[in-house]
């Protein structure tokens, strides 16, 4: 078919598998028929942007997935992540904000700290 037939088709199974939908649900969630999902997730389907957006929104897929897939995917955490986020107010995101940044800032100063006493104890006299 055509060269993005592919990785959209995969990007639509993984994300319906990961909501554990059917293809009836994200049908519907979608605004289209089962036929249209089933043609996309068996790779023919020369699928329009009119049904193309809704697909995507409704499994909150990553467009990079099937747009650049040779990127690789991130992490099914910090797709989570970036889910719980997306779902957030923007005060509930500013809090977010700060208290992971000091968390991070902890965690790496933490572990180079670890790193500087190995070093030294590795470090002949």
């Amino acid at each position: 078919m055509h060269i993005f037939s592919h990785p959209l088709a995969e990007s639509v199974k993984k994300a319906r598998s990961r909501m554990d939908l059917t293809q009836e649900q994200v049908a519907a969630l979608a605004e289209t028929n089962t036929r249209t999902i089933s043609s996309i997730e068996n790779e023919k389907s020369n699928t329009r942007m009119n049904i193309l957006f809704p697909l995507v929104r409704a499994l909150r897929i990553d467009p990079r997935e099937f747009y650049y897939p040779e990127m690789g995917m991130e992490s099914s955490v910090k797709h989570q992540l970036r889910v719980l986020i997306d779902n957030c107010s923007d005060e509930e995101a500013a809090i977010l904000l700060s208290t992971t940044e000091a968390m991070l800032n902890a965690m790496r100063k933490k572990d180079a700290y670890a790193a500087t006493v190995k070093n030294e104890s590795l470090t002949p006299l």
